[in-house]
């Protein structure tokens, strides 16, 4: 692991609560889709980072999001499960030569198409445990998928935005 992948999972470790906690926690949209931004700190940890690592990060942080949304561990276990997924689905979508592990998880590496893949996948994944968790178990199965539904796009649409605001622009040499 470099300084600067940790100095940057630490910038956006709080970038991505202060975010979380000061302008979204009471932001939702007819108590149907809620943003949870938080989940970008880790979708966006680096590769290099030991898979180990980033599930204790994942505990870490999902912890600290209870605390401050009195969840009694919906959020710690959802971002545990992501931690775990993340894996996964990063050697389903890497191509046969792999990625430099120096390689920076964003938009502005990766591609757009690439990025969206990624967060589609996972983001659901992630919010539809949550929903689970929150509803004790599938038992109001049409809400716990119209949240999933209406909150993954809503939080797609922050993780997305904020990789442009927050990443820095490469441009192609022509």
């Amino acid at each position: 692991m470099s300084q600067r992948s940790i100095f940057t999972a630490v910038g956006n470790f709080l970038i991505y609560l202060f975010l979380q906690i000061v302008i979204f926690r009471n932001f939702n949209i007819m108590d149907t889709a809620y943003c949870f931004v938080y989940v970008s700190f880790i979708l966006l940890l680096p590769f290099e980072f030991p898979p180990l690592l980033i599930i204790l990060l994942a505990f870490g942080y999902g912890f600290i999001i209870d605390i401050f949304y009195n969840t009694l561990g919906v959020h710690m276990a959802a971002s545990v499960m992501l931690g775990y997924v993340r894996l996964h689905i990063i050697n389903t979508l890497t191509p046969r030569g792999g990625y430099d592990a120096s390689t920076e998880l964003s938009i502005s590496s990766l591609g757009f198409q690439w990025i969206i893949s990624y967060c589609v996948v996972l983001v659901f994944v992630h919010h539809l445990f949550l929903f689970v968790l929150e509803a004790w178990g599938f038992g109001s199965l049409g809400t716990v998928l119209t949240k999933t539904f209406f909150t993954s796009l809503l939080t797609i649409f922050a993780v997305i935005l904020f990789q442009y605001l927050l990443s820095p622009v490469r441009r192609r040499s022509a």
